[in-house]
């Protein structure tokens, strides 16, 4: 990081006693505020030998919370330029940095078009997506940023997930981690009893719930009703817990048999919120304790409230799709879908949310458009409803092979003039 060099050449004191100096900087001297000004310390790196040929290694300065260490996923991550995205496996742990206390490292093959995400372990040594470090969202402070080194930030997919890429060989770089997309050691926050006849709901939501939250179930003055269909749209939104990122609370009504679930507030272009069950939890648990959780503890069953006059704690798991997208309109679109080489032999079938379908049993095989020695273009055009996600799978006679990733969501920003392009489909390796 570039170093500000300052000299102080005077030190006055004002008629209303505020501080002020001299600061030399870019070769010009201002008078400025000592009040106005912000020294903030430069991160201090560990001294980390470069790694040699074909290698490069990734150093990562980790936020509080860190309890169980991390493990690096990512594109052609493996010896063999293979993928590895699946960070359950943990075939790449990082080290600590000797002599450190925050900082990790792991060494990685330098191959050509590696691309590199960073998960952190829970404390029950378990290691799923929703605990890759936090997101870099335009214009809010990034919490994934470059200290020193060779490599970049790309924070163009899922709303601002980051993946670390162009990473050169015999280097080190230097990354520094602000907070985790949700933290990996939990820690419920201390919420006062709600009173007689009351039940306080809390749940921790992932990170990327940048609109809040919505409970909905069957509550007599508003039973099974979305946001955008309920009288009053602040009635069951739940207020952020002070002192929290991801913690949210709403008082209710006591009732030990009502059921409900949570689903996270979205936005249309126009700004208008909606929830709707096509962004809806992966999975829900009740959290009686700080422990982390199996897997096996989530559900996608209603849930319930414990006790009158307590506070019930709950945590999603994540949600079907991103909240933070902003989906396109129902209507008519051309799904044009780049695949790059190698694909599975087979017919590309566009599959989705479709009116009445079963993902797997889709019918839309697309047209070949286009194609070179590096991608095949790829066509079907068809209506969707709202809140739609797609993705495609190969079929070969009775087998299917299925793109890698998740399901995509029709947002905004991937349709032009009623043209859906995406490009970002990968396969598993052969």
């Amino acid at each position: 990081m570039k170093q500000l060099s300052l000299l102080v050449c005077a030190l006055l004191i004002s008629m209303s006693s505020m501080a002020q100096m001299y600061l030399w900087q870019n070769g010009k001297s201002t008078l400025a505020n000592l009040d106005s000004i912000t020294f903030v310390p430069e991160l201090e790196k560990p001294i980390i030998a470069a790694p040699g040929a074909d290698k490069v290694i990734v150093a990562v300065h980790a936020p509080q919370g860190t309890c169980n260490g991390m493990i690096a996923v990512g594109a052609a991550t493996n010896e063999d330029g293979s993928d590895d995205w699946v960070p359950g496996d943990k075939k790449k742990p990082f080290d600590p940095v000797e002599g450190t206390e925050t900082w990790y490292k792991v060494t990685l093959p330098a191959n050509p078009g590696i691309a590199v995400k960073v998960v952190a372990l829970a404390e029950d040594g378990t290691a799923d997506w929703g605990n890759q470090w936090g997101m870099n969202v335009e214009g809010e402070e990034p919490n994934v940023t470059i200290v020193s080194g060779e490599g970049t930030i790309d924070a163009t997919e899922n709303g601002g997930e980051v993946k670390l890429t162009e990473l050169k060989e015999n280097t080190v770089v230097f990354v520094d981690v602000k907070a985790w997309k949700t933290s990996p050691c939990l820690e419920r926050p201390i919420i006062a009893a709600p009173g007689a006849g009351k039940a306080t709901i809390a749940v921790r939501v992932p990170e990327n719930t940048v609109n809040g939250v919505w409970v909905i179930g069957g509550f007599s003055d508003c039973s099974w009703t979305h946001l955008q269909d309920a009288a009053d749209h602040s009635s069951y939104r739940l207020a952020r817990v002070e002192g929290t990122k991801t913690w949210w609370q709403i008082t209710v009504d006591f009732d030990a048999s009502l059921e409900f679930k949570f689903v996270p507030i979205c936005k249309k272009a126009d700004g208008s919120e909606y929830t709707a069950w096509a962004v809806e939890p992966t999975g829900m648990r009740v959290m009686t304790d700080n422990e982390p959780a199996d897997d096996a503890d989530f559900n996608k069953d209603n849930q319930k409230m414990a006790e009158e006059n307590a506070v019930t704690y709950f945590e999603v798991k994540g949600w079907s799709v991103d909240p933070s997208v902003v989906f396109a309109d129902q209507g008519a679109y051309k799904f044009q879908i780049t695949l790059n080489n190698p694909i599975p032999a087979g017919d590309v079938v566009l599959t989705g949310s479709f009116y009445e379908q079963e993902w797997g049993n889709s019918k839309r095989v697309m047209t070949k458009v286009s194609e070179d020695d590096k991608a095949v273009v790829y066509e079907y055009e068809d209506n969707v409803p709202d809140y739609f996600c797609f993705k495609v799978f190969v079929q070969e006679r009775e087998n299917q092979t299925w793109a890698n990733g998740e399901n995509i969501p029709l947002s905004a920003d991937i349709v032009k003039n009623g043209v859906v392009s995406y490009d970002g489909f990968t396969f598993p390796a052969p």
